[in-house]
């Protein structure tokens, strides 16, 4: 039996916070990966869509920037 959960998973749900709170910033990628500092854009994205999950240097960087 398949079962669902009403709550995204921690690890699906940091993207599309990180995705979101840039948004809600009015920022590009580049303008975020400016203001983290030492990451690329390319990095950037991959963590936004799922495909990457960030250090915890790196996500505590992105967290102080959001």
């Amino acid at each position: 039996m398949k079962t669902s959960s009403a709550h995204p998973s921690p690890s699906s749900a940091l993207p599309l916070w990180i995705r979101w709170r840039r948004r809600a910033n009015g920022w590009n990628l580049k303008e975020m990966a400016d203001r983290v500092g030492g990451v690329t854009l390319a990095t950037l994205s991959n963590i936004e869509t799922g495909r990457h999950v960030p250090r915890p240097d790196l996500a505590e960087r992105i967290g102080e920037v959001l």
